[in-house]
């Protein structure tokens, strides 16, 4: 799940900007997503875009191999394939998915600390690279994830995340953008499908 840069964004004026040091944004993106999973010998590769809109949550959106439109918000997580609409998870799970992307996407370490202990170096072999290794402390997020690991240079460039079932996902970010005014192609990324 997503990218925010720190000291480096592209935003939409063609700007370099460190959103850690303003409000909130809402930022967009592409991804490949890597899914190893317990029991089997290749991993599931996704690719598709994202948008992280604070008022609103994540918006996770696979194009390949298959469409699939993933909610994180304040009221859980829900799953939309084909128009089908699907309530995967609740109890605050996406809130707590998507209230802690953001600050780990923007190295916003401060905010971080709260839930996690933060292990800090920079990356091996390459100049201006940096790593973080981010460990939930307890609560529900412990529970899920056994730790996070944020790689990038100027910006966050990529994203290991340990489940504690020991799956894991790797997630490659590229082309964020980060957008002074919410665009409507991002808000329209929230609209679920009413059933009939």
């Amino acid at each position: 799940m997503l990218v925010v840069a720190a000291n480096g964004v592209v935003a939409q004026t063609g700007q370099k900007e460190n959103i850690s040091d303003k409000a909130m944004k809402a930022v967009s993106g592409y991804f490949t997503q890597n899914r190893h999973l317990a029991g089997f010998d290749v991993p599931l590769k996704t690719t598709g875009e994202f948008f992280l809109v604070p008022d609103l949550g994540l918006a996770w959106i696979v194009k390949k191999p298959f469409n699939n439109r993933l909610l994180m918000t304040d009221e859980g997580i829900t799953q939309i394939t084909h128009g089908s609409v699907m309530k995967v998870g609740g109890g605050g799970i996406g809130k707590i998915i998507a209230g802690m992307m953001y600050p780990a996407l923007a190295r916003d370490w401060p905010k971080l600390e709260q839930a996690f202990d933060i292990e800090k170096k920079p990356a091996v072999k390459l100049e201006n690279n940096w790593q973080v290794t981010l460990h939930p402390r307890a609560g529900q997020m412990k529970k899920i994830i056994s730790k996070i690991v944020v790689k990038g240079r100027s910006i966050t460039e990529f994203l290991l995340i340990v489940k504690a079932s020991g799956d894991r996902d790797e997630i490659t970010f590229f082309d964020q953008k980060t957008w002074d005014e919410t665009p409507v192609i991002a808000t329209d990324a929230f609209i679920v499908p009413v059933d009939k």
